[in-house]
């Protein structure tokens, strides 16, 4: 994601869904290169069948956010 900011791109978005037993989950993780610092969003929402919202699991920081999604799904192994 970072090697796209710094080859131009002022926004990257990445958003994956999980199904957990008969729960469906979304994570969003946004990264902008719109202001000098930039900036990095997570959102975790638990959603139905048809991609609706149910209810909102995003936390007040990434880091908080990050431990719910690994105590909600389990740890995110990234492919080989």
């Amino acid at each position: 994601m970072d090697a796209y900011i710094r080859n131009g791109a002022d926004v990257m978005t990445i958003e994956r869904e999980f199904v957990v037993g008969s729960n469906r989950y979304r994570i969003i993780l946004k990264r902008s290169n719109r202001t000098s610092r930039g900036s990095t969003t997570l959102q975790f929402c638990e959603i139905d069948g048809k991609g609706s919202v149910v209810q909102d699991l995003t936390r007040g920081n990434i880091d908080d956010t990050r431990d719910i999604i690994i105590q909600t799904i389990g740890p995110i192994r990234h492919p080989c």
